[in-house]
């Protein structure tokens, strides 16, 4: 039997944590229809490394939650103006063909013709509106997206900070230049519209469901939470990596090379324009084996140099 689930809450812990619940709970011969909308976020890939993806900065200082989800793909900054859609199934038994024309036929009842590029795009005009992913584990699957309606651009650019050579390899100036909202083609469109219409052609397209389900944190408590809330989960939970950190001193700056493991800073080479030769290899006393947080490190190195 299909279901229809929508998250009354806005937290970004609580509805990646009841989406990976509902995962569990598929069943033969039917789809699992999921929606939910986060306060201001940025969610990462699962294999996605927070300081090479995010402005750690900006994101601090605009209270931005950043969460890592299970599935892979990349970084995207979620508010109140994007609406995220689950499709959850038995393996095997996902129907793409009528998950795309349920997302192409919400576009056109709004009066935009949309398209799909690549393996997980929905485009207008060549600019990005929604971006998909897909997540298996044990005999089930989830294909999640996201819908662009009225996103804070502005917030959307300085969250993220991906590679410039990938943008430069696909001729694109900026993020700003790749995505768009769908309220650009049509000025009077709403979040909650197109929540109905989904959850209306969803019914046309797969078929009725008895009762639509609203979750909220008073009535379901979900089991995972404290793992979406988790430094472990969103900041450590990396693949290996290296990252650069400048730090200026006394009219010259000191740039660290870090090579961090399981987040924990593995190796550290050192670099200095001071006039002075200076060595620093000293610091790895106080470096080697912390959890790399820019700030702390920067902090630590200050007050020993």
């Amino acid at each position: 039997m299909n279901r229809i689930i929508v998250s009354l809450e806005k937290n970004s812990f609580y509805n990646l944590s009841l989406e990976e619940e509902l995962l569990f709970q598929a069943q033969c011969n039917s789809t699992i229809l999921y929606l939910w909308i986060n306060e201001p976020c940025v969610i990462i890939g699962r294999n996605q490394v927070s300081f090479m993806e995010c402005n750690m900065e900006y994101i601090k200082n605009q209270n931005i939650n950043i969460v890592r989800r299970n599935s892979g793909g990349g970084a995207v900054y979620q508010d109140l103006g994007n609406l995220n859609y689950t499709f959850i199934n038995k393996i095997g038994e996902k129907n793409t063909e009528k998950q795309k024309k349920l997302l192409l036929e919400v576009l056109k009842e709004l009066g935009i013709k949309g398209y799909f590029s690549g393996r997980n795009d929905i485009l207008i005009d060549q600019k990005k509106i929604s971006g998909q992913a897909e997540y298996s584990e044990d005999e089930n699957e989830y294909l999640h997206g996201t819908l662009m309606i009225n996103v804070n651009i502005e917030n959307l650019e300085k969250s993220l900070t991906p590679s410039s050579n990938k943008l430069k390899s696909k001729g694109i100036r900026s993020i700003k230049s790749r995505v768009t909202n769908i309220s650009e083609y049509n000025k009077k469109v709403n979040i909650e519209q197109v929540k109905e219409i989904i959850i209306r052609k969803f019914q046309d397209i797969f078929g009725k469901v008895e009762k639509i389900e609203y979750f909220s944190e008073k009535e379901k408590v979900v089991l995972n939470k404290k793992k979406y809330q988790s430094e472990d989960w969103n900041i450590n939970e990396s693949p290996q990596y290296s990252v650069k950190v400048e730090i200026p001193f006394n009219d010259s700056n000191l740039k660290l090379w870090l090579k961090v493991k399981n987040g924990r800073i593995e190796q550290i080479k050192y670099s200095s324009d001071n006039l002075k030769i200076l060595n620093f290899s000293y610091l790895n006393n106080l470096l080697i084996d912390q959890v790399f947080n820019e700030e702390k490190i920067k902090k630590i190195i200050l007050e020993n140099i």
